[in-house]
């Protein structure tokens, strides 16, 4: 399937506003990829798929990750918005042919990070807070510092997600909290002792 097939696929499994967020990954991630040293091609591909499960209904979701053996935990199963990560990567290797376990790694783990994240899981999650369509505060200065220090981007993206989940009193994955506190421990020292706005 070559990308414009696959837009027009995704286009018609997503909502206008989704799919435009999709476009806007896709495009923060073939930039980000460049400034990286990321094959952006690869990167803007799988930008684009991250959201490809969204807009599938909850039960019909944790009905296809039953089926293909993709363990939710309790938290996945009580909250709205991690599970499409995990059917996407379902859906982007069954609907879309996305072979790439370093690609389907990105889209598995675009919604709660994990400790140790490689180049495109990364830019991915950086990506998916700073394209254009989101409204967030502080994100300019977010947007700046991603093409500037990703790790730093991350951390401050992991604070603003964490940030806004505590806001609206949500629960919290513990995975998040483990990729944070695996980046403040094996980032640089100006990342341990100094404080990371978000």
């Amino acid at each position: 399937m070559n990308l414009e097939e696959t837009k027009i696929k995704l286009q018609s499994m997503l909502k206008p506003e989704r799919y435009v967020h999709s476009l806007g990954v896709a495009q923060s991630s073939f930039d980000l990829a460049q400034k990286y040293g990321y094959d952006p091609q690869r990167a803007y591909y799988v930008g684009l798929l991250h959201d490809c499960a969204k807009n599938i209904p909850k039960q019909e979701q944790i009905e296809i990750c039953n089926q293909n053996g993709i363990e939710l935990d309790e938290i996945e199963l009580i909250t709205s918005g991690l599970i499409h990560a995990k059917t996407g990567f379902i859906v982007a290797r069954d609907e879309f042919g996305l072979t790439d376990p370093e690609l389907l790694n990105a889209i598995f783990y675009h919604a709660t990070g994990r400790e140790n994240m490689t180049l495109i899981e990364k830019i991915v999650y950086v990506s998916d807070m700073i394209e254009p369509s989101r409204k967030f505060d502080n994100l300019e200065e977010l947007r700046k510092e991603a093409f500037v220090d990703l790790d730093r981007a991350l951390l401050m993206t992991m604070n603003l997600v964490l940030k806004f989940n505590i806001d609206k009193n949500s629960i919290l994955h513990p995975a998040t909290l483990l990729a944070r506190n695996y980046l403040l421990r094996t980032t640089t020292e100006r990342y341990k002792h100094r404080k990371i706005n978000s």
